[in-house]
Protein backbone atom coordinates (compact mmCIF):
# COMPACT_ATOMS: atom_id res chain seq x y z
CA UNK A 1 0.00 0.00 0.00
CA UNK A 2 1.16 4.15 -0.79
CA UNK A 3 0.74 4.36 2.88
CA UNK A 4 0.14 2.33 6.23
CA UNK A 5 -3.46 3.11 7.23
CA UNK A 6 -2.70 4.55 10.05
CA UNK A 7 -0.30 6.95 8.64
CA UNK A 8 -1.96 7.81 6.09
CA UNK A 9 -5.17 8.63 7.81
CA UNK A 10 -3.31 10.74 9.58
CA UNK A 11 -1.80 12.79 6.43
CA UNK A 12 -4.87 13.30 5.02
CA UNK A 13 -7.29 14.19 8.16
CA UNK A 14 -4.37 17.04 8.97
CA UNK A 15 -3.38 18.53 5.45
CA UNK A 16 -6.91 20.13 5.29
CA UNK A 17 -7.11 21.15 9.00
CA UNK A 18 -5.03 23.38 11.09
CA UNK A 19 -3.25 20.40 13.28
CA UNK A 20 0.27 19.41 13.28
CA UNK A 21 1.31 17.70 10.15
CA UNK A 22 2.59 14.13 10.24
CA UNK A 23 6.68 13.92 10.77
CA UNK A 24 8.53 11.64 8.38
CA UNK A 25 11.40 12.87 10.53
CA UNK A 26 9.78 11.44 13.18
CA UNK A 27 8.23 7.79 11.59
CA UNK A 28 12.09 7.28 10.35
CA UNK A 29 13.51 8.01 13.88
CA UNK A 30 11.13 5.57 15.28
CA UNK A 31 11.87 2.85 12.55
CA UNK A 32 15.83 3.15 13.61
CA UNK A 33 14.98 2.76 17.07
CA UNK A 34 12.95 -0.49 16.46
CA UNK A 35 15.82 -1.54 14.35
CA UNK A 36 18.52 -0.77 16.62
CA UNK A 37 16.64 -2.57 19.28
CA UNK A 38 15.94 -5.75 17.33
CA UNK A 39 19.91 -5.27 16.60
CA UNK A 40 20.72 -5.07 20.22
CA UNK A 41 18.54 -8.24 21.01
CA UNK A 42 19.63 -10.16 18.75
CA UNK A 43 23.74 -9.31 19.27
CA UNK A 44 23.74 -8.61 22.77
CA UNK A 45 24.77 -11.34 25.82
CA UNK A 46 20.84 -12.43 25.79
CA UNK A 47 21.16 -12.81 21.68
CA UNK A 48 21.19 -16.71 21.65
CA UNK A 49 18.22 -16.92 24.59
CA UNK A 50 16.00 -14.17 22.77
CA UNK A 51 16.32 -16.33 19.75
CA UNK A 52 15.43 -19.38 21.24
CA UNK A 53 12.67 -17.57 22.85
CA UNK A 54 11.26 -16.20 19.56
CA UNK A 55 11.76 -19.65 17.88
CA UNK A 56 9.46 -21.10 20.40
CA UNK A 57 7.40 -18.59 20.10
CA UNK A 58 6.86 -18.93 16.31
CA UNK A 59 6.36 -23.01 16.72
CA UNK A 60 3.72 -22.15 19.37
CA UNK A 61 1.79 -20.37 17.54
CA UNK A 62 1.97 -22.49 14.74
CA UNK A 63 1.04 -25.44 16.73
CA UNK A 64 -2.23 -24.16 17.84
CA UNK A 65 -3.02 -23.26 14.41
CA UNK A 66 -2.47 -26.97 13.68
CA UNK A 67 -5.50 -28.35 15.53
CA UNK A 68 -7.72 -30.93 14.85
CA UNK A 69 -10.57 -28.38 15.01
CA UNK A 70 -9.02 -25.90 13.13
CA UNK A 71 -8.21 -28.66 10.27
CA UNK A 72 -12.01 -29.73 10.40
CA UNK A 73 -12.79 -26.07 9.61
CA UNK A 74 -10.58 -26.35 6.49
CA UNK A 75 -12.92 -29.06 5.34
CA UNK A 76 -15.90 -27.16 6.68
CA UNK A 77 -14.40 -23.94 4.52
CA UNK A 78 -13.88 -26.14 1.39
CA UNK A 79 -17.49 -26.98 0.99
CA UNK A 80 -18.74 -23.64 1.81
CA UNK A 81 -16.31 -22.45 -1.70
CA UNK A 82 -18.04 -25.28 -3.48
CA UNK A 83 -21.81 -24.50 -2.66
CA UNK A 84 -21.54 -20.82 -2.77
CA UNK A 85 -18.12 -19.59 -4.20
CA UNK A 86 -16.66 -18.38 -0.52
CA UNK A 87 -15.69 -19.47 2.82
CA UNK A 88 -16.33 -17.52 6.05
CA UNK A 89 -12.35 -17.75 6.15
CA UNK A 90 -12.12 -16.17 3.13
CA UNK A 91 -13.40 -12.45 4.14
CA UNK A 92 -10.37 -12.58 6.79
CA UNK A 93 -8.67 -10.80 3.45
CA UNK A 94 -11.69 -10.56 1.17
CA UNK A 95 -9.36 -8.33 -1.08
CA UNK A 96 -6.85 -11.20 -1.81
CA UNK A 97 -9.51 -13.67 -2.34
CA UNK A 98 -11.58 -11.66 -4.86
CA UNK A 99 -8.08 -10.46 -6.81
CA UNK A 100 -7.13 -14.31 -7.00
CA UNK A 101 -10.84 -15.61 -8.46
CA UNK A 102 -10.67 -12.48 -10.49
CA UNK A 103 -7.24 -13.13 -11.75
CA UNK A 104 -7.61 -17.26 -12.23
CA UNK A 105 -10.73 -16.32 -14.18
CA UNK A 106 -9.41 -13.93 -16.58
CA UNK A 107 -6.45 -15.58 -16.94
CA UNK A 108 -8.46 -18.35 -18.14
CA UNK A 109 -10.88 -16.54 -20.56
CA UNK A 110 -8.39 -14.96 -22.04
CA UNK A 111 -6.57 -18.89 -23.60
CA UNK A 112 -9.57 -20.02 -24.22
CA UNK A 113 -11.92 -16.82 -25.52
CA UNK A 114 -14.24 -17.83 -28.31
CA UNK A 115 -16.04 -14.25 -28.24
CA UNK A 116 -14.79 -10.17 -28.41
CA UNK A 117 -16.73 -7.57 -27.23
CA UNK A 118 -18.64 -6.35 -30.17
CA UNK A 119 -16.78 -2.10 -29.48
CA UNK A 120 -13.63 -4.07 -30.01
CA UNK A 121 -14.10 -5.75 -33.79
CA UNK A 122 -13.14 -2.59 -35.67
CA UNK A 123 -11.52 -3.42 -38.28
CA UNK A 124 -12.45 -7.14 -37.84
CA UNK A 125 -12.34 -9.44 -35.37
CA UNK A 126 -8.97 -10.46 -35.61
CA UNK A 127 -7.35 -7.50 -34.98
CA UNK A 128 -10.94 -6.81 -32.37
CA UNK A 129 -9.27 -10.41 -30.27
CA UNK A 130 -5.97 -8.92 -30.22
CA UNK A 131 -7.39 -5.90 -28.28
CA UNK A 132 -9.37 -7.78 -25.92
CA UNK A 133 -6.48 -10.16 -24.83
CA UNK A 134 -4.21 -6.87 -24.04
CA UNK A 135 -7.64 -5.50 -21.94
CA UNK A 136 -7.70 -8.81 -20.09
CA UNK A 137 -3.78 -8.86 -19.24
CA UNK A 138 -4.19 -5.37 -18.40
CA UNK A 139 -7.08 -6.21 -15.83
CA UNK A 140 -5.30 -9.25 -14.58
CA UNK A 141 -1.68 -7.64 -14.27
CA UNK A 142 -3.66 -4.67 -11.66
CA UNK A 143 -5.15 -7.84 -9.47
CA UNK A 144 -1.70 -9.29 -9.46
CA UNK A 145 -0.69 -5.95 -7.99
CA UNK A 146 -3.01 -5.44 -5.92
CA UNK A 147 -2.35 -8.31 -4.12
CA UNK A 148 1.29 -7.29 -3.70
CA UNK A 149 -0.03 -3.84 -2.69
CA UNK A 150 -1.51 -6.09 0.31
CA UNK A 151 1.74 -8.20 0.99
CA UNK A 152 3.49 -4.70 0.62
CA UNK A 153 5.74 -5.36 -1.84
CA UNK A 154 4.53 -2.88 -3.84
CA UNK A 155 3.98 0.80 -2.28
CA UNK A 156 1.44 2.99 -4.55
CA UNK A 157 1.49 6.48 -5.49
CA UNK A 158 -0.99 8.92 -3.12
CA UNK A 159 -2.62 11.21 -5.16
CA UNK A 160 -4.10 12.55 -2.16
CA UNK A 161 -1.62 14.23 -0.79
CA UNK A 162 1.44 16.39 -2.67
CA UNK A 163 4.54 15.29 -4.91
CA UNK A 164 6.68 16.36 -2.25
CA UNK A 165 5.20 14.13 0.61
CA UNK A 166 5.03 10.91 -1.75
CA UNK A 167 8.69 11.57 -2.49
CA UNK A 168 10.14 11.55 1.32
CA UNK A 169 7.59 9.09 1.80
CA UNK A 170 8.86 6.73 -0.53
CA UNK A 171 12.44 7.65 0.37
CA UNK A 172 11.96 7.02 4.28
CA UNK A 173 10.38 4.00 3.53
CA UNK A 174 13.58 2.72 1.71
CA UNK A 175 15.92 3.95 4.45
CA UNK A 176 13.79 1.84 7.10
CA UNK A 177 13.86 -1.24 4.85
CA UNK A 178 17.37 -1.00 3.64
CA UNK A 179 18.08 -1.62 7.46
CA UNK A 180 16.15 -5.34 7.90
CA UNK A 181 18.41 -7.03 5.03
CA UNK A 182 15.76 -9.90 5.38
CA UNK A 183 13.16 -8.48 3.70
CA UNK A 184 13.08 -7.53 0.46
CA UNK A 185 12.79 -3.62 -0.94
CA UNK A 186 9.78 -2.77 -2.02
CA UNK A 187 8.54 -1.38 -5.41
CA UNK A 188 7.70 2.37 -5.38
CA UNK A 189 5.19 3.00 -7.97
CA UNK A 190 5.50 6.57 -10.16
CA UNK A 191 2.71 8.13 -10.86
CA UNK A 192 2.70 7.08 -14.24
CA UNK A 193 2.74 3.48 -12.90
CA UNK A 194 -0.07 4.27 -10.26
CA UNK A 195 -2.34 5.73 -13.15
CA UNK A 196 -1.94 2.69 -15.16
CA UNK A 197 -2.90 0.41 -11.89
CA UNK A 198 -6.15 2.18 -11.62
CA UNK A 199 -6.90 2.48 -15.33
CA UNK A 200 -7.13 -1.70 -14.94
CA UNK A 201 -10.21 -0.81 -12.43
CA UNK A 202 -11.96 1.53 -15.11
CA UNK A 203 -11.49 -1.25 -17.95
CA UNK A 204 -12.71 -3.88 -15.30
CA UNK A 205 -16.17 -1.86 -15.01
CA UNK A 206 -16.59 -0.61 -18.65
CA UNK A 207 -16.46 -4.30 -19.34
CA UNK A 208 -17.44 -6.59 -16.53
CA UNK A 209 -20.87 -7.26 -18.59
CA UNK A 210 -18.59 -8.56 -21.40
CA UNK A 211 -16.72 -11.06 -19.14
CA UNK A 212 -18.52 -14.06 -20.03
CA UNK A 213 -17.71 -16.38 -23.43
Amino acid sequence: MCWYEEDRSKVLSQENSLAKPFSLEDYMEESRKQAKLEKARKNGVLGPLWRALYGLQSLYYALRRFTPRYELKKVYWFFQRGFRGWSDSDTWSAQDHIAAVIIGCLKRLDKYKHGVPGDLCTPNVTVGSKKWSKILKHIIWTFETSQKASDGEVYLWCFEISDKKNKAFHKAMKEARSKHKSYPMPKFFTKEETRRYYEGFDLLKQYFLSLWD
